[in-house]
């Protein structure tokens, strides 16, 4: 069914991300950034967790519409994913 959670009380699901074992200077849940790259799969954001960071390359938002690739970052999500 996919992971959830809310961004500036909208909510989304994430249906593709990666784990990426690298330390980053952001809170959990914190958007660190956008990737680019010269595939689709490799396009998305960066966030990050309490340890680690991850990569989310594929989302839907709260009207049944996904976002991957380059559409996702065209997106410019911005804050901290939370709970509620």
């Amino acid at each position: 069914p996919g992971a959830f959670t809310f961004l500036n009380g909208k909510k989304y699901l994430i249906w593709k991300a990666t784990l990426l074992p690298i330390p980053v200077l952001a809170s959990a849940g914190e958007i660190v950034g956008n990737t680019y790259g010269f595939s689709d799969n490799s396009c998305g954001f960066v966030v990050g967790t309490t340890t680690e960071a991850v990569l989310i390359t594929e989302i839907e938002d709260e009207n049944g519409i996904r976002y991957s690739g380059k559409e996702l970052n065209n997106l410019n999500l911005r804050g901290k994913f939370e709970n509620e």
